[in-house]
């Protein structure tokens, strides 16, 4: 699937403030770009990965598994329960249950 930057071109209804200017074209050759994690700069730019790849799915793995849990206001049960003053050892089946609601592309496994 690839984006149609027409599509992103505001109608002429909509007035834009000067300051405004649509994105650049992607020089990489990623259509769908996600924030890459740790999240870091490319000189002006934000680094990138393709949505739907396996860098992407890793991304919203680690995301959810470094989050604790009703840390984010928006989306209170995302993330995993802070383990530090639970009762040994860690409950992985329910850090694996968080992490694949939230990330349903992901198929993990805890050694």
């Amino acid at each position: 699937m690839t984006l149609d930057r027409n599509l992103l071109t505001p109608t002429p209804a909509i007035s834009l403030p000067t300051n405004i200017r649509p994105l650049p074209q992607s020089t990489t050759g990623i259509s769908l770009p996600h924030f890459d994690l740790p999240f870091r700069m490319n000189g002006s730019s934000a680094a990138v990965v393709q949505q739907d790849t396996l860098d992407d799915v890793y991304n919203c793995v680690v995301a959810a598994a470094v989050t604790d849990a009703g840390t984010r206001k928006e989306l209170p049960d995302f993330g995993v329960l802070e383990p530090t003053f639970s009762i040994q050892p860690v409950d992985t089946e329910d850090m694996m249950a968080r992490i694949v609601q939230h990330e349903p592309r992901a198929e993990l496994a805890f050694d």
